[in-house]
């Protein structure tokens, strides 16, 4: 909650609340950005964990083969989105509103 107060807004726990989680709907607002700090996550995950065990030039490596994958990945991350909006949704499927 520091974020929030620092914002200048109050936090507040409701034990009754409920949340429900709807897959996806982050990820189909900017697929490409979400697909990008994944692999870039893994990076710094690996550069953190991992280098008192291996040489640098093999963590070189394993960098170079993320952002590989990534490049190679996009385009298709790209089209399905793409493909995603221009569908209809399936009978019984709520589909969020998205603020713009």
């Amino acid at each position: 909650m520091p974020a929030i107060r620092s914002g200048g807004m109050a936090g507040a726990f409701v034990p009754g609340a409920t949340v429900e989680h709807t897959k996806g709907v982050c990820t189909a607002l900017l697929p490409i950005r979400v697909a990008y700090e994944k692999h870039r996550s893994l990076i710094h995950f690996m550069r953190k964990h991992f280098t008192a065990y291996y040489p640098s030039s093999f963590m070189a490596l394993v960098s170079l083969l993320v952002s590989t994958r990534f490049v190679l990945l996009a385009p298709r991350v790209w089209l399905r989105a793409r493909l995603a909006r221009t569908r209809r949704p399936r009978a019984g499927v709520r589909v969020p509103a998205v603020r713009r």
